[in-house]
């Protein structure tokens, strides 16, 4: 499944406007976010495909720990959905404990 919604994901990138992204973001060799890969895919698109999905936290670890910037937060917003959908609070907490756990990323 990861590897669909990578695709998917990617059907929506703008090389041309990352470029911009990047400068933007300061993400060349030793400035702020030089690690930081953009694509250029909109939030309201990255929540339209989140909300097709049900991941786990092991799929939703493996976007959050992308170098890719929008699969990063396709990775939160799929966590935050999948928070809101929980009634338990023993599940909500582990949600946000896994959410306090990533975020180096």
């Amino acid at each position: 499944m990861i590897t669909e919604i990578e695709k998917e994901l990617k059907t929506y990138s703008n090389p041309q406007k990352a470029k911009i992204l990047q400068w933007f973001f300061k993400t060349w060799v030793w400035e702020y976010w030089y690690w930081d890969i953009f694509l250029w895919i909109t939030v309201p698109t990255i929540r339209s495909i989140s909300k097709k999905y049900n991941l786990s936290l092991i799929e939703i670890n493996y976007f959050l720990s992308s170098p890719y910037h929008e699969f990063r937060s396709f990775g939160v917003i799929s966590l935050v959905y999948k928070y809101q959908k929980l009634k338990n609070i023993t599940d909500k907490k582990e949600i946000v404990d896994f959410y306090l756990s990533k975020t180096k990323y």
